[in-house]
């Protein structure tokens, strides 16, 4: 009996084994495919900052193959490399960053994007690498330019002139004061309700 027990406990373990071997597979695989098929930038460097990973959405972003980058330095994705020290501290002293940084192309040109970074530690703790999830945000960094613009727009092109407006039906009521008919004083008051209406209504718009 004892050497059927001894055997089965080993081919329980070896079992186990397998098993686990297998859910590890399993989860790597479906880790590499939503790498793989991200519409983020996956990037990730090891503990020299070099590049281990350089997913098809970094490709298309970037303009860079994987094997171009495969080994150098994460720096050169960065327009100024010293400009990304604020990075490499958080990540240092905080183990996370997650904030816009200023990227480079491989053609030159540079684009904003929103990056979330993670350092990546062994089993004993030790840093091992960093992760970075990026989406580029040039569209939205231009709508909000559009948007500003038009604020501006509002303050000074519309608001500002409508204030001068109500300043001089202010000055105009009290300079004829006494001497206006009943059809003068119905016109100012329209005009002046009307300029505080559309004043209202970009006030609104502003808030």
């Amino acid at each position: 009996d004892e050497p059927v027990r001894f055997f089965s406990t080993i081919a329980r373990d070896i079992s186990a084994q397998k098993k686990t071997e297998a859910e590890l597979r399993t989860a790597k695989e479906y880790a590499e495919t939503l790498i793989q098929s991200s519409g983020d930038m996956i990037i990730s460097a090891d503990a020299n900052r070099n590049i281990i990973e350089f997913n098809p959405a970094a490709e298309r972003t970037f303009g860079y193959k994987k094997a171009e980058l495969l080994g150098r330095s994460v720096d050169l994705l960065y327009a100024d490399a010293d400009k990304s020290a604020p990075l490499r501290s958080a990540l240092r002293e905080e183990g996370k960053y997650t904030g816009e940084v200023l990227n480079r192309r491989k053609d030159g040109s540079m684009f904003p994007s929103f990056l979330s970074a993670a350092v990546v530690r062994d089993g004993e703790g030790k840093i091992v690498g960093v992760m970075g999830i990026s989406r580029d945000i040039t569209d939205r960094k231009a709508l909000e330019q559009q948007r500003a613009d038009f604020v501006a727009m509002l303050t000074h092109d519309i608001k500002n002139p409508l204030a001068s407006i109500l300043g001089y039906v202010d000055l105009l009521a009290e300079e004829t004061a006494g001497r206006r008919t009943v059809d003068e004083e119905d016109f100012l008051q329209r005009l002046r309700d009307n300029v505080l209406t559309i004043n209202a209504l970009v006030g609104n718009y502003l808030d």
